[in-house]
């Protein structure tokens, strides 16, 4: 069981679920534009988002947080963009949905590569495209589907969304964490909380970025 997860997961998975998750909050909240200049703006950003990751996806692991960092920038400047709300508001929904974009890249590619297992198929082939875009498709549609759902059920009062910057330390600490926590098994092995298990890996990320999603989301 050790041998099914092979590599960490494309860079690509991971930008087109930072752009998912900033959608559920696009969708939620006023917004400053419409029609052809939100698909605009919503366009633009999905191609900056997976150009940027893409290019930077085989640097030293050294430039992997900082990436990460301009990546939750990226995802700040589309949410603020394109709703009418105040930048402090908007860091903390980016916080929100960052930590949200985690567990379901996470969860995605540890199905796929579980199914792709299981059926006994090369990675690489067309058949582990297909198999890969397939559960893209289907993980990031339930994902991102039951929290836009969840999130336009719950009315919060106009003062619960206004924060002051100082505000923000105790989401930003628990994304951190979570970040930190989840994937760092990744850079050492050899200490506490993390895993050279590859299974174990996986399972400690889905389940870390899980537990970030009740925290900031409840």
């Amino acid at each position: 069981m050790n041998t099914i997860y092979q590599s960490d997961f494309p860079r690509i998975i991971t930008a087109i679920a930072e752009w998912c998750a900033c959608l559920t909050v696009i969708a939620k909240y006023p917004r400053r534009h419409s029609g052809a200049r939100l698909l605009g703006l919503l366009g633009l950003g999905l191609t900056v988002q997976c150009l940027f990751l893409a290019f930077t996806d085989r640097l030293p692991i050294l430039l992997w947080v900082p990436c990460m960092a301009v990546a939750v920038g990226l995802m700040l400047v589309l949410i603020a963009t394109c709703c009418n709300m105040p930048l402090a508001t908007a860091g903390y929904c980016t916080i929100r949905a960052f930590v949200l974009a985690e567990f379901a890249a996470s969860l995605e590619w540890q199905l796929y590569s579980y199914a792709l297992y299981a059926l006994g198929w090369q990675r690489g082939s067309a058949s582990a495209v297909a198999l890969s875009a397939f559960m893209l498709t289907l993980v990031y549609a339930a994902v991102f589907s039951v929290m836009f759902c969840l999130e336009s059920r719950r009315t919060d009062p106009r003062a619960a969304l206004t924060f002051r910057l100082r505000e923000l330390w105790s989401p930003i600490l628990i994304a951190l964490s979570c970040f930190l926590l989840s994937n760092l098994s990744f850079v050492n092995t050899g200490i506490p909380f993390t895993s050279s298990a590859q299974t174990d890996i996986y399972n400690i990320r889905t389940l870390v970025d899980l537990a970030g999603v009740a925290m900031l989301y409840a």
